[in-house]
């Protein structure tokens, strides 16, 4: 009886002390921006939802609606959209998007899956290299950024 309850505290201290081999799975958080920008022309209401898995970002979900009563406008910004998602996934990888226009309005609803991106490229080219960390863009980085640009995170 004594070498059963020895050998099972034996087992209990080294399961206890190695942690049972089971590894510690890193957070995941959600953080959403929202920022509204009225020009002369059209308004702007962006939403941004930030995933990360600790402190790295993994993907960022983006709609933005434009508003104006010209219809030139509306038709001048969704081919913009297109062609600036467009040329965003070229360089960098990871964009996919979606641009749909209606009378007074054209949104587009985006996302960034940074697992395909080219955080490195994209850092250097736009001197954000203090926003990376290990080859992947931070999620203080990232906030911070929206917030210089005029958004509210929570």
């Amino acid at each position: 009886m004594k070498k059963t309850v020895a050998i099972l505290f034996l087992c209990v201290c080294i399961g206890i002390s190695t942690g049972c081999g089971e590894k510690k799975k890193e957070e995941t958080k959600v953080v959403e921006c929202t920022q509204t920008q009225s020009l002369s022309a059209y308004e702007i209401k962006s939403n941004f939802k930030i995933t990360a898995k600790g402190e790295v970002v993994e993907k960022v979900e983006a709609t933005e609606t434009y508003t104006s009563e010209d219809a030139s406008i509306i038709d001048q910004l969704e081919q913009t959209l297109n062609l600036q998602y467009e040329s965003l996934n070229s360089s960098y990888g990871g964009y996919t998007h979606k641009v749909t226009k209606g009378e007074k309005q054209v949104s587009a609803s985006v996302t960034i899956d940074y697992s395909k991106f080219d955080s490195k490229k994209f850092a250097t080219d736009k001197k954000l290299e203090d926003y990376i960390k290990n080859d992947h863009l931070t999620l203080d980085g990232v906030i911070k950024r929206y917030q210089l640009n005029g958004a509210t995170c929570k």
